[in-house]
C-alpha cells in the first residue's frame, strides 16, 4: 500500500538554508522510491485559514517512507531543514481504490 510524507510549512527562520534544502532534497527522495505529488503551485483556501499548500511525497509503502526519512543520506538535509524552518510532518498510508468501493 502506498505511503505518503506530508509536510506543512509553519515558519521560516533561514530562507537561504531552506533554499539549499529544496535544491538538494529531490534526488534523495527519488533514491528511496519517492515522488512529489504536491510541491508548491497554485492554491485556493475554500474553508478555514489554510496556509500555503503542503508538500506531499508518495512512496511505494510505509517502509520505504521510513527508510528515506531516517536514512543517513537524508539526515544532513533533515537537520538543515530543522535549522531553517518549522514544519508539521507525518507519514501516513493511502487508501487502495478497491477499499473505496465498499
Amino acid at each position: 500500500m502506498s505511503a505518503y510524507a506530508l509536510f506543512q510549512l509553519l515558519s521560516v527562520t533561514d530562507p537561504a538554508g531552506l533554499a539549499e534544502y529544496r535544491a538538494k532534497v529531490v534526488p534523495i527522495v527519488e533514491q528511496f522510491g519517492g515522488c512529489y505529488i504536491v510541491r508548491g503551485g497554485a492554491w485556493e483556501t475554500i474553508e478555514g485559514n489554510h496556509r500555503p499548500p503542503p508538500i506531499l511525497i508518495k512512496f511505494p509503502d510505509m517502509d520505504a517512507a521510513r527508510r528515506w526519512y531516517y536514512s543517513k543520506e537524508y539526515r544532513p538535509l533533515r537537520d538543515l531543514r530543522h535549522r531553517s524552518a518549522k514544519y508539521d510532518a507525518v507519514l501516513l498510508t493511502g487508501v487502495e481504490l478497491s477499499a473505496l468501493d465498499n
